[in-house]
């Protein structure tokens, strides 16, 4: 049995035909998104976004496992990041002391160096070292006595002022046993 439509019933399932075939475009448009490999999840983030309580299977555990790991694979390398900084402040310490001790730096000069080391960005001890010492020579000790004999110093002087005759008769000795080993190697 057929049944009759006034134009008003038949205008309005025309627009609900229209507005059914817009909407199935935008839904093959928006499964496309939802789906895509690239975009899902954003897609998802958005939707989390817009309703929180709603359930979305599997991108809730996704997402929780995913911060899990980022959080942990943070936190080794902070871990691993600050081990290196302390191992790198270890190293120059242990240099610094090295080359302060083999170079017989004072504090004063091992700031000056520092500074320098700055300036010139130079970031090795070793190196530095080299350089500023040469440019930082030693003073030369008792310079206003260095024209004379200083006899006073001498090993041999001081063994002989504190007894002439022990020295003498050592020195005898040594020169008759030297002549003796002379003879016999003949």
């Amino acid at each position: 049995m057929p049944v009759t439509l006034s134009d008003d019933q038949v205008a309005s399932l025309r627009a609900e035909l229209e507005q059914g075939r817009r909407d199935k475009v935008i839904r093959e448009s928006v499964e496309q998104i939802w789906n895509s490999p690239k975009l899902g999840d954003r897609a998802k983030d958005l939707w989390k976004e817009q309703f929180p309580d709603s359930q979305i299977e599997g991108h809730d555990l996704k997402k929780e496992i995913f911060g899990r790991l980022d959080r942990e694979k943070e936190e080794r390398e902070k871990a691993a990041a600050e081990a290196a900084e302390r191992e790198r402040l270890e190293h120059f310490q242990r240099q610094k002391s090295e080359v302060q001790a083999r170079h017989s730096l004072t504090d004063d000069a091992m700031e000056r160096m520092e500074k320098e080391m700055n300036e010139r960005k130079v970031y090795d001890y070793e190196v530095m070292a080299e350089h500023f010492v040469a440019r930082q020579p030693k003073p030369i000790e008792n310079t206003q006595r260095s024209h004379m004999w200083n006899y006073d110093q001498a090993k041999e002087f001081k063994e002989i002022s504190a007894d002439p005759e022990k020295y003498a008769f050592n020195e005898l000795v040594k020169a008759i046993n030297n002549d003796e080993a002379r003879l016999r190697n003949r």
